[in-house]
């Protein structure tokens, strides 16, 4: 069922991970309820990579104490999004390091896309990095100063703390901000 070409690219598929991950993401969202979910079967996800369109096959679990149905995406896709993570976030940096939408859209996504990621992103980024912040402090890690924007933490994170346990630096992010007291999707 697990898709060989993600798996061949290094995307966390189906991985302790992510299984780890789903747990935590399962826990804050029925948390109300403080029902034990188990597995609801699968839905299939289609998803967007700079060169396709693909299927990807996601987990659906339901809580037997409320009844209420949830989907676990993997970290490489972003809810309600339309292409995978790697892409935007090739799509993000390269904005905000001065190339222009027209390219950094090349072979992929459309311009008013691009632009709109970019904006996603701006919006959310500082709250995002606050929470990474404060997750690190916790965990005893504390990048240096001038490491304080998002990009830069999660390179940061990327080259001192984490192993390969996410697919791309978005992936990573939505990770770890899974266990921040307010969620947010990069």
């Amino acid at each position: 069922m697990i898709n060989a070409e993600f798996k061949q690219k290094g995307y966390c598929i189906g991985s302790g991970v992510i299984e780890a991950g789903c747990k935590i993401i399962i826990g804050k969202r029925l948390k109300r309820c403080q029902g034990e979910c188990r597995r609801h079967g699968w839905r299939k996800r289609k998803a967007r990579t700079r060169e396709a369109v693909i299927t990807i096959p996601v987990l659906r679990v339901r809580c037997p104490k409320c009844g209420k149905t949830r989907t676990i995406l993997p970290d490489f896709l972003k809810p309600y999004g339309r292409y995978i993570q790697d892409v935007r976030q090739e799509a993000v940096l390269a904005q905000l390091a001065g190339v222009p939408a027209e390219r950094a859209a090349c072979c992929g996504p459309a311009v008013e896309t691009v632009r709109r990621w970019l904006a996603e992103f701006k919006e959310i980024r500082e709250k995002a990095a606050a929470g990474l912040r404060s997750l690190l402090a916790q965990l005893g890690y504390f990048p240096p100063l001038g490491r304080s924007s998002l990009p830069d933490l999660l390179f940061w994170i990327a080259e001192n703390i984490s192993g390969k346990t996410h697919s791309c630096l978005f992936g990573l992010a939505n990770i770890l901000l899974a266990k921040a007291e307010e969620p947010a999707w990069v």
